[in-house]
């Protein structure tokens, strides 16, 4: 198969284009996340869920504002889900898409994925996760069950207006 963007000749089993490293799919979803980047979107989602814990812990004493807090970041993290991303993937312009839509995945599926796969992921010495390193596409276990892959978004979070000029 060819690469729509590049016309590179992209092997059987490859979701990516070596070339260019766009999602051949549906190269206007973006290119192939680096295991870095996603490493770092995970990272920066377990520091909010670590904070949210940590000040409802030690700082809160309210029964009734823990639960509000706890509730508040529940309902945004299933916000997120319903754009296909986590907090972490939103602030490093990354999305999880569906294999076989070719589009962003569905709640259901990122609820797949985030819960029950990043469970099996983590079992057995966090193999699931050191398997993107070697996989062609970087596919990790929760990836494979979920069926889905992580892309970089190329287009800019906020997008911003030119300044208008008046004429004198």
């Amino acid at each position: 198969m060819r690469c729509p963007e590049c016309n590179t000749y992209v092997d059987e089993g490859h979701l990516f284009c070596s070339e260019c490293q766009s999602f051949v799919p549906n190269p206007k979803l973006g290119i192939k996340a680096s295991i870095w980047d996603r490493w770092l979107g995970h990272i920066l989602s377990s520091m909010l869920l670590f904070a949210v814990l940590t000040f409802v812990e030690f700082y809160e004493k309210s029964l009734l504002m823990q639960g509000i807090i706890i509730f508040t970041y529940i309902v945004l993290v299933l916000i997120f889900y319903l754009q296909s991303q986590t907090p972490g993937k939103y602030i490093m312009r990354l999305r999880v898409i569906h294999i076989q839509s070719k589009q962003k995945a569905s709640f259901k599926t990122m609820l797949l994925r985030e819960i029950i796969g990043k469970t099996i992921s983590g079992l057995a010495l966090s193999i699931g996760y050191v398997w993107a390193f070697f996989d062609v596409n970087q596919q990790t276990w929760h990836d494979k069950i979920a069926g889905t892959v992580i892309v970089k978004e190329l287009k800019p979070i906020i997008s911003v207006n030119p300044v208008i000029q008046r004429e004198i």
